[in-house]
């Protein structure tokens, strides 16, 4: 069980592994990786990172933090910055972690991919991509199990000013459990672009489901703000059933006086639960 520091005014450009059951890394400083390298790689078990303020980085030409490990915790009251992925959890049978962020999470294409075992994102801050994300800021792989997303009253999750794309976009595979509460914003952008549908929550099935249905056992609940610029604010895409409920008591916002829409349950979506609104939701056109 090793524990590496990085410390204040320190600045690193090595790579780190946490390899070992109870590996920890604490960054006060600057770890900074170029190429391929992602800065910090964890393969362990029980691994955990923290991202000290104020002025602790970990930042990656590729990806600040990959994920292969068993029950990885992240805390980052920092910056975690990766030109392709922020924090990546590996898609396969095993990688598995908890994220709660009250700093600063970036990146040029996606700002946290969950695959594996899956993930569990708390959010009190940003989460941000800083061009046209990959499908979504928060993207989950059809190969992700479990995918539970909190954002709290200080969170937000954003696309970017002038990008396209998706906050939350889940891929789903044949059976996902989860949920996702949202008490701060989440902020689609933009139009559709490629397979972006600019929404602030979109789930869709995955390509390589072995059935004509991609399940989400899980409540979408809202308590804050769910809000796209174009397009649909919350989208279920054909082949997907949402086995649970959408809960509003925030507000649901397509701003588009054309063509926008609040909530969109596409032909060939399911939804087995109900639309429980004490709240808003208001589309350009249709709510």
């Amino acid at each position: 069980m090793e524990k590496i520091v990085i410390s204040a005014n320190e600045t690193s450009n090595t790579s780190v592994q946490l390899s070992e059951f109870g590996d920890s890394l604490e960054v006060f400083g600057n770890l900074s990786v170029s190429g391929n390298e992602p800065a910090v790689l964890t393969d362990g078990l029980l691994n955990r990172i923290n991202v000290e303020p104020p002025g602790g980085v970990i930042q990656a030409e590729n990806t600040a933090i990959q994920v292969n490990g068993v029950g990885t915790n992240i805390f980052n009251d920092g910056t975690i910055q990766g030109g392709l992925n922020a924090i990546n959890l590996a898609d396969d049978n095993r990688a598995s972690a908890s994220i709660f962020n009250n700093g600063t999470i970036s990146s040029g294409s996606r700002a946290i991919n969950i695959g594996g075992v899956g993930g569990v994102v708390v959010n009190n801050n940003l989460i941000i991509t800083t061009a046209n994300p990959r499908n979504g800021t928060i993207y989950g792989d059809q190969t992700a199990q479990n995918v539970v997303i909190d954002n709290r009253s200080n969170g937000v999750v954003d696309v970017g000013v002038g990008n396209n794309g998706d906050a939350v976009s889940l891929e789903l595979g044949a059976n996902v459990n989860g949920s996702l509460v949202n008490s701060g914003l989440l902020q689609g952008r933009g139009v559709a672009v490629g397979t972006n549908r600019s929404a602030a929550v979109r789930l869709f099935r995955g390509d390589t489901v072995g059935s004509d249905v991609a399940v989400f056992n899980g409540d979408i609940e809202n308590l804050g703000r769910l809000i796209a610029e174009n397009a649909a604010a919350v989208v279920l895409q054909n082949g997907v059933q949402l086995n649970g409920s959408i809960i509003n008591s925030g507000e649901i916002i397509s701003a588009n006086p054309a063509n926008g829409i609040g909530i969109s349950l596409e032909n060939g979506s399911q939804l087995a639960g109900e639309i429980i609104n004490t709240g808003s939701i208001n589309g350009g056109r249709d709510g």
